[in-house]
């Protein structure tokens, strides 16, 4: 609140108070964006600026990381998770993945592990007291009841708004692929 950022700062913050959600580009997102760019529909790259890209941000966080000879879309993707814990902007990766491989965007969510681990907090005492994780496979549980959500390709596209809709009903028919650089050749 506008308090505690005076009393650490020695400014108020209420010029920037909204109701509204504001995103901030971190220069991290910018490198992993620009890596994910220069690899494109490639799988793979070897491109010296997408390697410096992406070791800049992994180098950060794990000063033990050597440079990589290459990296793949499953790299960065990767990267950009554990580097965004709980932000809220892999769903936008995996839109972004699902242009291009909507079955691997699928299976990722199909896959992932949603349900409730019980007995952690016996564990984590643990580490907490002595040091040393001792994870009894008794003890601790994963709940496998819950289904595996039913995702299809349509999660992945908003609706179009529907009064563009109504002012240009083309708008639900399939996409079409024309080659502009045979018709407008300069």
């Amino acid at each position: 609140n506008s308090d505690d950022h005076t009393r650490v700062f020695g400014i108020s913050s209420s010029n920037q108070t909204s109701s509204l959600n504001t995103h901030i580009l971190r220069l991290s997102d910018v490198y992993l964006i620009y890596a994910e760019a220069v690899i494109g529909n490639g799988g793979q790259t070897t491109d010296k600026s997408a390697l410096d890209a992406f070791y800049t941000v992994r180098h950060r966080a794990v000063p033990s990381y050597d440079y990589p000879t290459s990296i793949t879309l499953d790299d960065v993707l990767k990267e950009r998770r554990l580097e965004f814990a709980l932000e809220g902007d892999y769903w936008f990766d995996l839109v972004r993945m699902s242009y291009y491989d909507v079955n691997k965007a699928m299976n990722h969510l199909r896959n992932q592990r949603r349900n409730a681990y019980y007995g952690l907090k016996e564990v984590y005492q643990t580490y907490y007291e002595t040091g040393q994780w001792e994870v009894n496979p008794d003890d601790v549980r994963y709940e496998t009841d819950t289904p595996k959500p039913s995702v299809t390709e349509a999660v992945f596209r908003l609706p179009f708004p529907t009064e563009d809709v109504v002012y240009n009903p083309h708008l639900l028919e399939e996409a079409q692929s024309v080659d502009v650089r045979a018709t407008y050749a300069y």
